[in-house]
């Protein structure tokens, strides 16, 4: 005999969470416009990834907290969005707005930006300051343009052309512990410095270790000197060695007089 499938009992209904084109517009706009006045815009979209530049949030934020303000601007009668369906419209059509982790890098001018726009009393004052945060943004933006044409014109000419990106990692401690014991609260543990150098061509990286005792610098100074750098820079190039032109970036090289 022949087995039919029996219809499934919502066949054909409408499920209790769907929102109407005109709902979604509005939670797409109200995270928008959120973003635009809490949020951390950056110059550029993480290296290695081809969308937009990101928009961080607070870390003290969460989609609870966004929700429960768009809740209070919604006006009475106007459809509003669940929790679920709320998260599931800002996560599909505004991915670039990120809640910020305590472990984010962001630039500090940025951060000072935003501090002070938040904090602005007149007009006037919140108008000059996106001003200039504009002009910042727009040349960190020309900056990263520079800095990726630097990389393909490496990758493109190998042998004419080197470019190297150097920089300090955050520094780590050993033994380490994920759980940190009891005992160890009160010790001093030992400190391990982590320098980085990328040829941008391969790419691949080589890092440099080393503790705190082992600085170079004069009477025992900083760790992060320019004789440790120019020193480990100078002992990458004479074991890898480099092309007829030799092109370099480094973070904060003129504060660090890494130059």
């Amino acid at each position: 005999g022949c087995c039919f499938a029996e219809p499934h009992g919502n066949l054909g209904g409408v499920s209790w969470n769907t929102s109407t084109e005109e709902c979604r517009s509005r939670v797409v706009e109200y995270i928008r416009n959120y973003a635009s006045v809490n949020g951390l815009p950056m110059p550029a979209a993480p290296r290695g990834r081809a969308n937009s530049a990101p928009t961080y949030l607070p870390v003290s934020a969460s989609y609870l907290a966004v929700y429960s303000c768009y809740r209070d601007a919604q006006q009475q009668g106007e459809e509003k969005a669940s929790l679920s369906t709320f998260k599931r419209i800002g996560r599909i059509h505004q991915p670039d707005v990120i809640f910020m982790t305590p472990r984010q890098d962001v630039c500090w001018r940025c951060e000072r930006f935003r501090g002070n726009l938040k904090n602005s009393l007149s007009e006037q004052d919140k108008k000059d300051i996106t001003q200039e945060w504009l002009v910042h943004i727009n040349k960190a933006k020309s900056e990263r343009e520079f800095y990726n044409a630097c990389i393909l014109k490496a990758k493109e000419a190998p042998a004419d052309v080197t470019h190297l990106t150097f920089d300090f990692a955050e520094n780590f401690v050993l033994p380490y512990h994920s759980r940190q014991p009891g005992p160890v609260y009160f010790k001093v543990m030992f400190r391990v410095n982590d320098f980085g150098v990328i040829n941008e061509a391969i790419p691949k990286q080589v890092h440099y270790l080393y503790h705190e005792g082992q600085t170079i610098e004069p009477n025992n100074g900083r760790n992060h000197g320019p004789n440790s750098v120019i020193s480990m820079v100078d002992h990458y190039l004479a074991t890898h060695g480099h092309a007829r032109r030799l092109d370099t970036h480094a973070d904060n090289c003129c504060r660090q007089n890494r130059n």
